[in-house]
């Protein structure tokens, strides 16, 4: 084996080398990507479990939802094509967050969404994201477009923040 790797030329060795080097390093980053997918889909399981929980608090409190479940789910399927491939739809996303009139609408489609995985898109070296509607918005949108969401919720009197 020693003979053979003496016998290379330089340029084959540096080769070697390189690559040897990228199979490390995407072992690596696989490894990464494995362990926070892992917490966050824990994170997220609690988070949808919790949402229960505040809907019934927000019903006793005389809070309802003015949107079906149907339309939650529809907005919830839309928010999630929005979200997918290679850039997102602020527009779509807008337009969907323009029609949550108060904190037990925005709990229904937080729940309705649950936990979905968005393709970072076609040859994009960035692993698909999988998470809750609020870490998608994080992983997905700019701190400008979410301040803008916030904004449209604040003006319903909504009082969930992203």
């Amino acid at each position: 084996m020693k003979k053979t790797w003496e016998s290379l030329p330089p340029y084959a060795k540096g080769i070697i080398a390189v690559a040897g080097t990228a199979i490390a390093v995407g072992a690596i980053y696989v490894s990464y990507e494995a362990i926070k997918t892992y917490v966050a889909n824990r994170n997220s399981n609690k988070e949808v479990s919790e949402l229960t929980n505040k809907l019934t608090q927000l019903g006793q409190q005389g809070i309802h939802p003015t949107i079906s479940q149907q339309q939650a789910d529809s907005l919830a399927n839309g928010l999630e094509a929005a979200f997918q491939g290679y850039g997102s739809d602020f527009d779509v996303v807008k337009r969907s967050f323009n029609q949550i009139k108060n904190d037990a609408d925005m709990v229904i489609i937080l729940k309705s969404y649950g936990t979905r995985t968005i393709s970072s898109g076609t040859w994009n070296p960035q692993s698909d994201f999988t998470g809750t509607l609020s870490a998608t918005i994080a992983d997905e949108l700019s701190s400008g477009q979410v301040d803008e969401l916030n904004t449209i919720l604040q003006r319903s009197g909504i009082t969930q923040k992203f």
